[in-house]
């Protein structure tokens, strides 16, 4: 039998999985989430279930984190690469185009 002990998450498990799925999402673009900006996106889904069990007033904080981390493993916490956003702005349709302008001249 499959039974969690101590309250219930805040977030469902799909809500969750949604909210790891933008984090990878993000991370694979060059622009990875701050522990900050996961609270807050967290604190935006959980608004979105009226009548659910919401967070206190001063929303997720860092015990929901520490929470989400166990129960999403596959989260990290990593420095960005300073090369990584220079990749993903040089992936730009505008920067290519005007490297290619650059190329014919």
């Amino acid at each position: 039998m499959d039974v969690k002990i101590g309250s219930s998450t805040v977030l469902t498990s799909e809500d969750e999985i949604s909210l790891v799925n933008y984090i990878e999402y993000m991370a694979q673009r060059g622009f990875p989430l701050s522990v900050s900006q996961v609270i807050g996106f967290a604190r935006c889904i959980a608004k979105e279930h009226p009548g659910a069990r919401v967070f206190n007033e001063p929303g997720a904080t860092e015990k929901w984190w520490r929470g989400f981390k166990k129960r999403q493993p596959e989260i990290s916490l990593r420095r960005p690469d300073p090369l990584d956003r220079g990749r993903a702005a040089m992936g730009n349709v505008e920067t290519m185009r005007d490297y290619f302008k650059l190329l014919k001249s």
